[in-house]
């Protein structure tokens, strides 16, 4: 599918973005805001997260939930990821708020099956390429987020192009018009990408849709 001088506009046009970073400010010193597809569509409710993130944080795993862009944890999270500002340590036993998504650090070969012998019903898992285990609701993947933010705007699955690197990128790639993987990304999602580009810290999305893509 060739994309390279299509009358694209940003009204008939989705571009579905997991992994920004520099490439995000690139992209709006261009003018236009990308949409970063986050796991929007259902939350975990806590009644269900709960007893994963008590498991888990009895475990001795470095554990963490999140809601609203704020990260509810067992450690100081600053200390691993220092841009990583807004969090609380919390008890978990007493933690009522529902997750959008859960994490754990993954720092031995058992954690991974002691957190699918433990993760409830309506819950799936998803281990990212730095070890970072992600738990959320079973309809929160990014495919499903794209489809429908894409049917309320009107615009059809083959006008949506979408970036990813890691695995949990894979079905959103797949489902996607376009799916272009970024030249750090993993080699199974460069095998289902249409197109690879360069690097996150080379802004390989903004030139891909600047050498791609008429926004004129």
């Amino acid at each position: 599918m060739k994309v390279k001088h299509l009358p694209v506009y940003m009204a008939d046009v989705f571009f579905a973005i997991a992994p920004l970073w520099l490439t995000r400010l690139k992209l709006l010193r261009m003018g236009w805001l990308p949409v970063c597809i986050c796991d929007i569509l259902d939350m975990s409710p806590y009644q269900i997260a709960r007893p994963l993130l008590i498991a888990c944080d009895r475990y001795g795993m470095k554990t963490a939930s999140e809601y609203g862009g704020r990260h509810y944890s067992n450690f100081v999270v600053s200390d691993m990821w220092e841009y990583i500002t807004y969090f609380d340590v919390v008890d978990f036993s007493a933690h009522e708020l529902d997750a959008e998504k859960l994490y754990m650090v993954v720092e031995k070969p058992e954690d991974v099956p002691f957190i699918e012998k433990n993760i409830s019903e309506g819950l799936y898992l998803k281990v990212s390429s730095d070890n970072l285990a992600m738990v959320m609701h079973k309809d929160a993947t990014k495919a499903k987020a794209v489809a429908e933010l894409a049917r309320q705007w009107g615009i059809p699955q083959s006008r949506i192009v979408s970036f990813g690197d890691d695995s949990n990128d894979l079905d959103m790639l797949e489902y996607s018009g376009i799916g272009v993987a970024m030249g750090n990304a993993l080699d199974e999602v460069k095998s289902v990408a249409d197109f690879t580009c360069t690097s996150n810290d080379e802004d390989g999305l903004a030139e891909w849709i600047m050498s791609n893509v008429n926004l004129v």
